[in-house]
C-alpha cells in the first residue's frame, strides 16, 4: 500500500506543478473577450479533474486579475463586488 501511495503521490505533485505552469501561461488581450479567459480556465480545470491538483477559488480570481489587461479590471471587480 506503501508503495502505490508514493507512486501516486508523485503523479498528483506532478498536476500540481503542471497546473501552475498553465495557469502562469495564460495570457489575454484587450482584443479578446473575458469569456475567451473562461473558457481557457475550464479546459484547465477539466484536463486536471482526474488528479488532486484542484484549482481553488483564490487561483482563479488570483489568475483572472493577473492575466486580464488592465481595461477589464473594473468589470471584474464589480463582478466580484457583486458576487460578495
Amino acid at each position: 500500500m506503501k508503495f502505490l501511495t508514493k507512486k501516486y503521490h508523485l503523479i498528483d505533485l506532478q498536476a500540481r506543478i503542471e497546473l501552475q505552469k498553465r495557469l502562469g501561461n495564460l495570457k489575454l488581450s484587450f482584443e479578446q473577450h473575458l469569456s475567451d479567459l473562461f473558457e481557457e480556465l475550464t479546459s484547465i480545470e477539466h484536463a486536471f479533474s482526474w488528479t488532486k491538483a484542484k484549482i481553488s477559488e483564490i487561483d482563479l480570481i488570483r489568475v483572472m486579475y493577473a492575466v486580464a489587461a488592465k481595461e477589464y479590471i473594473p468589470i471584474l471587480t464589480v463582478a466580484e463586488w457583486i458576487r460578495g
